[in-house]
Formats: C-alpha cells, sequence, structure tokens
C-alpha cells in the first residue's frame, strides 16, 4: 500500500506542477483558481487511500486512481486552453490540447469499465488498457516538453521584436518635442514618389529668437517652448503628413498639397500659439516638393526662404517658388 500510494502522490503532483509552470509563465494569464487543482487532486489521494482500506476489489481500486487522473486532466485542459488564448505566441499548446483530450477520454473509458466491472464481480486480473494508456501518456509528456520549448523560443522572439520595436520608437522619435527624428524625416521624405506638377509642401520652421528664450528664461523654458510647438504642429496635421525637429530649434513638416494648403496650415499654427498662451514667434521657408528625389533641393529652397524670412524681420512665411523667395505671410 505504500508503495501504491507513493506513486499514486508522483502521478498526482505532475500536473499540479505543469499548472503552477503555466500560471508563473503567463503570470498575468485569467486561468482558473489555484485552489481548485490542489482541491481537486486532495480529493483523489484521499479516495483512493480509502479505496484501498476499503477490501480487495480491486477494480474499485482502479477505478479510483482512473477516477483521479481523468479530473484532474479535466481540470488541467481549460487551464491551458485559457493560457492559448492568452499569448499569439501560445499557440503551439493547441497539440497539447489534442493529446490531454485523447487522454481523458481513455481515462474516462477506464473509469467506466472499472466500475463495470466492480459492480458485476467480474474483475480482469489486468487492465487490458494500461499499455495504450501508458503510450498515450509518453507521447503526450514529449508533446508537452516540444511544447515548452517552443513557448520559451516564442516569448524570447517577441520579447525580442518588442524591444526592436522600442529602439526604433526611440530613434525615429525625438523624445523632447515628439515629433519624428531627423533621420525619420528624411527617410520619409525621400521615399516619397516623384509627381510633376509638385504635389508637396516643405516648411522649415524656426523660433525666433530661441537663444534669448533659452538665456533669458532658462533652457526649461526652451524645451516647454518645443515640446509645446511639437504639440501643436502634430494636432494640426493631416493623414500622411509629417512633422519632424532636425535639431535645436529648427523643425520641418511636409504638407501634402499646394502652398495655399501651407499658407492655411500656417495661419492654424499661429491661432494656436495664441490660444495656448504661447509667447514665441515663428520665421517659415516654403517650398513645393516635387517627391523623393527632389528633398535637397527642396530643402536648400526652403532654407533660402527662410533666411529671407529672418531677413526681413522674423514673425512671417517666405515661399521659393524655384527661381524667386517672395513673402507669403506677414505679421498681423
Amino acid at each position: 500500500h505504500a508503495i501504491l500510494l507513493a506513486s499514486t502522490l508522483l502521478l498526482t503532483l505532475s500536473p499540479l506542477a505543469y499548472e503552477h509552470g503555466l500560471r508563473r509563465f503567463f503570470d498575468d494569464a485569467r486561468l482558473l483558481p489555484a485552489w481548485g487543482g490542489y482541491a481537486i487532486a486532495s480529493a483523489g489521494l484521499l479516495l483512493q487511500a480509502a479505496a484501498m482500506l476499503w477490501g480487495d476489489d480491486v477494480a474499485l481500486r482502479r477505478a479510483t486512481v482512473n477516477g483521479s487522473s481523468l479530473l484532474q486532466l479535466l481540470w488541467l485542459w481549460p487551464q491551458v486552453w485559457l493560457a492559448r488564448r492568452s499569448r499569439p505566441y501560445a499557440q503551439p499548446l493547441r497539440a497539447l490540447l489534442w493529446g490531454l483530450a485523447l487522454l481523458a477520454a481513455l481515462q474516462g473509458w477506464r473509469v467506466y469499465d472499472d466500475i463495470r466491472q466492480s459492480l458485476s464481480g467480474q474483475v480482469a486480473a489486468h487492465d487490458t488498457l494500461v499499455g495504450l494508456v501508458v503510450l498515450l501518456s509518453l507521447m503526450v509528456s514529449i508533446m508537452r516538453s516540444l511544447t515548452d520549448l517552443v513557448l520559451v523560443h516564442a516569448r524570447l522572439e517577441a520579447a525580442l521584436l518588442a524591444t526592436q520595436a522600442t529602439l526604433a520608437q526611440r530613434a525615429n522619435t525625438d523624445s523632447l518635442s515628439g515629433l519624428a527624428s531627423r533621420h525619420a524625416f528624411e527617410h520619409a521624405l525621400q521615399q516619397l514618389p516623384d509627381s510633376q506638377p509638385p504635389q508637396h509642401v516643405l516648411l522649415l520652421i524656426d523660433i525666433d529668437h530661441f537663444k534669448h528664450i533659452n538665456d533669458s528664461q532658462g533652457h526649461h523654458a526652451g524645451d516647454r517652448t518645443l515640446a509645446l510647438l511639437g504639440g501643436l504642429l502634430q494636432a494640426q496635421l493631416a493623414a500622411g503628413e509629417l512633422a519632424g525637429r532636425l535639431g535645436g530649434d529648427e523643425l520641418a513638416v511636409l504638407l501634402h498639397g499646394s502652398p495655399q494648403r501651407a499658407a492655411n496650415f500656417i495661419r492654424q499654427l499661429q491661432q494656436a500659439i495664441a490660444g495656448q498662451g504661447g509667447d514665441f514667434t515663428l520665421s517659415i521657408g516654403i517650398s513645393p516638393l516635387h517627391g523623393g528625389s527632389d528633398y535637397l533641393r527642396a530643402y536648400q529652397h526652403a532654407d533660402q526662404a527662410l533666411y529671407a524670412a529672418k531677413h526681413a524681420g522674423r514673425n512671417r512665411a517666405y515661399q521659393h517658388d524655384g527661381q524667386l523667395t517672395l513673402p507669403m505671410l506677414q505679421p498681423a
């Protein structure tokens, strides 16, 4: 009896250990309450001990052992199913679910057959299905080990992809203004298809007297100004448009459409700055943009227009039409 109880205890602990491993691996999965597995295992052990003390009914003993195993399988199956639903990379658990279902069905048949033998008094000397159960249990054990390896690899791969996405986000986003970094902005513009006539407009924006803001009010005031302007620019963008910080207080904006779209954008931006109580003005250079291959030329023309806006007294926008630099918006 002691040897039988010890072996039964080991068989009972195996599903509990796997369930515990599922809870640790899928730490935030909504599995069934942990006490359920312990309650089922404890009840099964008590029933098996009672059956051993009941008498010499071998079929009844087998029924309690197989019934306890069946209950644990029926408890473990929904735990694995819930764990599989909790993560995209947990799909390999599907094969284990099929294995557990087959094993549970076989154990259910064994329980039925043992109870039938116990009630009829015609007890078979040996359990005819034990060999099949051992073989299927071994297959499920191998399947579980392979599934565990796949899950570990999948979770590591998911964590690596998440880390790469985070690093890419940090590399492509300016942390102070919230706009695209220079590299990300220029890369996006260079991917634009060429068009004739130009379908895009490039804006270069400088905060007027930004150095004075830093020197007189402190760098934290300059940082707040950049953060405010970055948020206002993002709010004015339409779908597919982009704003980036090229460095210092130099910002750039890609707009879709004609220079008239740029004029409307600048007016809305000025109104938004005033609405937020911003005490700074902007100098803006504008150039049409044909596409990715035209970026360097458009940048040079927008830079020339920006310089003209500053030279004319700041707080205004100038446009370079490819030949001349002309005022677009004057201060009110």
